[in-house]
């Protein structure tokens, strides 16, 4: 390794560690309350716990996030170890843009980017984090030209891992790798990368199939993460676009026009073709819901593919003004979490210990004991809210199901219930549960017998017939 290798090398393992640090900061300061973070860790908890997905509770999600985070869960099941996995995942995200930038704008530049990152979007993960790292990863490996056996094997896996992480999204990736495989020109025969290609796309498919086959689960995959989507789609209730949703969309469009136009004056730069399809396949992440947060992948990989394309002479900018900048931006990730970290309470006897919160859950905590209450009564509570996970979380159990997501009938589930069920909803159903059916409510409210109302939350009793 020469000496410019060595120090790009020791540059690079600096760069991460910072971004490690910053991630860690920035996730465990983060105040619990955002549900996205709570179904996840609940799924993820589940699957530690011995519980299968599609057979001992619903999804429409793939599984293998929810794999890959339950493996420290078995080590010590709380919200702070998950947290402190997710920051070393979201660290290598944050690294991929760190790298796909740094050509153009330099090492300064290229980490304050990252880092904005990091401060602007949710401080949380999800599988569509995943999802950006599969695309960011895939750039990478595009940027430096498919010319390996090496590399159109790993283009194959991560595309192929991409439709692991999101089926509707991931399919696009995937398809869009397919497209460029035959497009682009390479020393690699066509019939040599087909089969390296598939190759690697074949270990994740194979591996899904023996984890359902061997959960005997492979009926019951395709019925909540294919067939139930659609029903999903066709059930779910409106949600009103911000003004900030708006602008975002406006940003993204702008930025990819601008791309566009430098690829069309100069068409040598594949590369920057492959990044605009994959910034237009990550904007698929905000369907159905188009919020700041699902278009957030899209909004990156825009952004990068703009600073890729868009020749600027960002050499102008001078080192001191680099530094003050860098400075400023590690400043806040300081600030805000000290911030968060003194400002806010902590629990310490539930799952959530050591995690700043939002707020209390003390009438989550009052719910859980009144239920508690009836069981010694011999009835047995069903939560339907969309903040079920919560429940389930601070009373250490694990009581599916969570949402009516990927579930076959949701009403036929509410009629269903059998005698001595008390139904435990709230009494904002339709406005809290916006995703969910609307007709399950009204069926709980015409049909069983209102026995006790208690902090926002109505209790009714399956009749004796």
């Amino acid at each position: 390794m020469d000496r410019l290798a060595t120090r790009n090398y020791k540059l690079n393992v600096g760069i991460f560690i910072i971004l490690v640090i910053s991630c860690v900061a920035l996730f465990y300061s983060n105040p619990l309350g955002e549900l996205d973070e709570i179904w996840d860790y609940n799924y993820s908890r589940g699957i530690a716990m011995g519980y299968t997905p599609y057979s001992d509770f619903n999804m429409i999600q793939m599984p293998l996030f929810f794999v890959i985070f339950s493996i420290p869960l078995r080590i010590c099941q709380t919200l702070l170890v998950y947290r402190l996995s997710t920051a070393v995942v979201y660290a290598i995200v944050l690294f991929f843009i760190y790298l796909t930038n740094k050509r153009v704008l330099g090492s300064h530049l290229s980490l304050i980017v990252p880092t904005m990152v990091l401060l602007l979007w949710n401080r949380y993960i999800t599988y569509n984090t995943m999802l950006l790292l599969c695309a960011l990863i895939l750039i990478c490996i595009h940027r430096q030209k498919v010319e390996k056996s090496s590399s159109v094997f790993l283009c194959g896996l991560i595309a192929a891992l991409s439709v692991m992480f999101r089926q509707t999204s991931g399919s696009i990736v995937l398809i869009i790798e397919v497209v460029f495989l035959f497009y682009l020109k390479s020393s690699i025969s066509l019939k040599k990368r087909v089969l390296l290609f598939f190759a690697g796309v074949a270990i994740p498919c194979v591996s899904l199939l023996v984890y359902l086959l061997a959960n005997n689960i492979f009926y019951d995959f395709w019925d909540n993460c294919l067939f139930s989507l659609l029903k999903f789609g066709s059930r779910t209730g409106s949600h009103p676009m911000s003004l900030l949703t708006i602008a975002v969309i406006l940003l993204i469009v702008i930025g990819l026009a601008l791309s566009v136009r430098a690829y069309i004056k100069n068409k040598d730069q594949k590369d920057i073709l492959y990044m605009i399809a994959l910034s237009i396949a990550m904007m698929t992440v905000a369907l159905p819901f188009a919020t700041p947060s699902h278009l957030a992948p899209a909004s990156i990989v825009t952004l990068c593919t703009f600073v890729n394309s868009v020749k600027l002479d960002y050499k102008k900018i001078s080192v001191v003004i680099k530094n003050v900048m860098l400075a400023l931006v590690f400043m806040c990730v300081i600030s805000v979490s000290a911030m968060d970290i003194i400002r806010h309470d902590y629990m310490g006897d539930t799952e959530f210990r050591n995690v700043p919160l939002e707020f209390s859950f003390q009438g989550h905590r009052d719910i859980n004991s009144k239920n508690a209450y009836y069981r010694e009564l011999g009835f047995s509570p069903v939560i339907i809210s969309e903040s079920k996970a919560v429940f389930s979380i601070l009373d250490g159990t694990f009581d599916s199901p969570y949402d009516f997501s990927g579930m076959d009938s949701p009403l036929n589930y509410t009629k269903n219930l059998p005698k001595k069920t008390i139904v435990v909803i709230s009494e904002n159903y339709k406005e809290d549960n916006w995703q969910n059916p609307g007709e399950v409510f009204d069926y709980v409210a015409e049909n069983y017998i209102l026995v006790d109302a208690y902090k926002g939350f109505l209790y009714y009793l399956v009749p004796e017939l």
